[in-house]
């Protein structure tokens, strides 16, 4: 699963949904998505019109089901809470196979802790950025520190990780200047989004096309060659920093390239895909790595275009997961 039991495909647009019988809230409902159920509603009267009564009935009771258990949807957390990698694993058993079942639970990513992140298209950004912030706050104060200094060192060197370290000084401010340290997922979590976590998603996105539009020769295979009057690698950069979309696109490897460089991360990936039905078996996951080792480090679990965030397990974690406050813990 991406961020939930079952993803949904609206129009070549992947937009996810949980059920949730207790809760309505049908305002973050996709537009194309309601636009779909009432076709779907109406071919299903329509389908039954040329039947009989008995059949009539069974379709539009077919169709009050359906619209009920719409209705009963929400949007899944920005960021949720963690759960053990192995558990998620046999959740996801019908999506990932029975290999990347067995790779995750039996190699050392076993006693790694999972966050699952909302697919809305922001979450590879949303994944690093939450990554920063809960690895600095599980770890204490000093961590916290660590990590201010390491984002100012960053800023200070390279113009395009400035918007993206105060974005992170303001989120992980709102947890860790606070005595005890506070839980962050108040702001990560938050729906409707905190202001200061889609802040971070966007800088985390104009920090990213910066970087390569500072490096364009490089960064120019993004893109096929551009036709006589467009310039493909301008139109792309500015898709992938837009914020004002319904439809935001997904970050991929270029993305991480340029984050990994311009706020000098590790980001370390690792890739169910590759354990699908067809491949062989493998003791682990198979993962590549991009920036110094002696970076922050940055897990993410890819699956297709999504990234889930992986957190080492840690005594803060696990009664974080248990109990949803850090509290004194991290002091």
């Amino acid at each position: 699963m991406i961020c939930t039991p079952s993803p949904t495909s609206v129009l070549g647009k992947r937009t996810e949904f949980s059920p949730n019988a207790n809760t309505n809230n049908t305002d973050s409902v996709d537009l194309d998505e309601a636009m779909m159920q009432a076709v779907l509603l109406a071919s299903m009267e329509d389908g039954a019109a040329d039947g009989s009564d008995e059949q009539l009935q069974k379709a539009r009771a077919a169709a009050e089901a359906q619209q009920a258990l719409f209705e009963s949807m929400v949007a899944p957390p920005l960021v949720a809470r963690p759960m053990a990698l192995a558990a998620w694993a046999k959740e996801e058993a019908h999506v990932i196979g029975a290999k990347a079942v067995a790779a995750l639970s039996e190699s050392e990513l076993g006693a790694v802790q999972l966050c699952r992140v909302r697919g809305d298209g922001h979450c590879l950004f949303r994944a690093i950025g939450a990554s920063l912030v809960l690895g600095a706050v599980w770890g204490g104060r000093d961590r916290v520190n660590s990590l201010r200094e390491h984002l100012a060192a960053c800023a200070a060197a390279e113009p395009a990780a400035r918007g993206a370290a105060a974005a992170l000084e303001a989120v992980l401010g709102a947890a860790g200047s606070a005595s005890p340290l506070q839980d962050p997922f108040a702001v990560l979590s938050a729906d409707p989004e905190d202001a200061r976590s889609a802040a971070l998603v966007g800088a985390l996105r104009a920090a990213a096309v910066d970087f390569m539009q500072s490096r364009a020769e490089r960064f120019r295979h993004v893109v096929e060659a551009p036709t006589a009057n467009v310039d493909g690698f301008g139109a792309y950069c500015a898709g992938m920093a837009s914020m004002e979309t319904d439809a935001p696109k997904y970050g991929g490897h270029p993305e991480m390239v340029a984050l990994s460089e311009a706020l000098r991360l590790h980001i370390v990936i690792h890739d169910t895909a590759a354990l699908g039905a067809g491949a062989a078996a493998a003791p682990s996951t198979p993962h590549y790595s991009l920036g110094d080792e002696s970076h922050p480090r940055v897990h993410l679990l890819r699956r297709g275009l999504h990234y889930n965030l992986c957190l080492t397990a840690s005594a803060e974690g696990e009664q974080l997961a248990d109990c949803g406050e850090i509290g004194e813990l991290a002091q």
